[in-house]
């Protein structure tokens, strides 16, 4: 006795699905595929993060909340090739014990300046840059200190309300 189905072949694969199955790549086309994505990222990389109308949110790596507060920082990036970085950021509202407050700027891991946020004021300021980076750098928002904030059944910490961070030409 057959065991049951030896007597009837395997249906031949889907085309989509057996070309799935191709010889596998070679190390040179994964590198290919690889370089191809992150200049395709690097293509949509915005020169203008707005908290106000969330565009560009996605180039920021976290530490901000859907209100948009900066807890302990914020780290962004923007794509390279600009002289200068602007920043535009405004105090909490009803925390005027944790203003004057300063804000460390570093980009591609060098520290540019800083700049202070007044209580019930927004600041802005541009930082020029020694050399237009090449690529895409790291914009870091470094508060000297934060606050507990509390939003019904949620608490989190706070430092100041991010509103706009461009790469200019300058």
């Amino acid at each position: 006795m057959l065991p049951r189905g030896v007597d009837r072949p395997i249906p031949a694969a889907d085309p989509d699905y057996a070309e799935r199955l191709a010889v596998p790549w070679t190390l040179e086309q994964y590198a290919a595929q690889a370089a191809a994505a992150r200049a395709a990222d690097r293509g949509a990389l915005r020169s203008r993060i707005d908290g106000q109308s969330a565009s560009g949110l996605c180039q920021v790596f976290g530490n901000l909340t859907p209100l948009g507060i900066a807890g302990t920082r914020l780290c962004a990036v923007l794509p390279g090739g600009r002289r200068a970085v602007r920043v535009e950021l405004e105090a909490l509202a009803g925390r005027a014990d944790l203003y004057p407050l300063e804000v460390a700027v570093e980009v591609a891991g060098q520290p540019c300046g800083s700049m202070t946020i007044k209580a019930g004021a927004k600041v802005e300021r541009t930082f020029e840059l020694e050399a237009a980076p090449a690529s895409p750098f790291e914009v870091r928002l470094i508060p000297e200190r934060w606050c507990v904030l509390t939003q019904g059944e949620r608490t989190g910490l706070g430092s100041f309300r991010f509103l706009t961070l461009e790469a200019v030409e300058d």
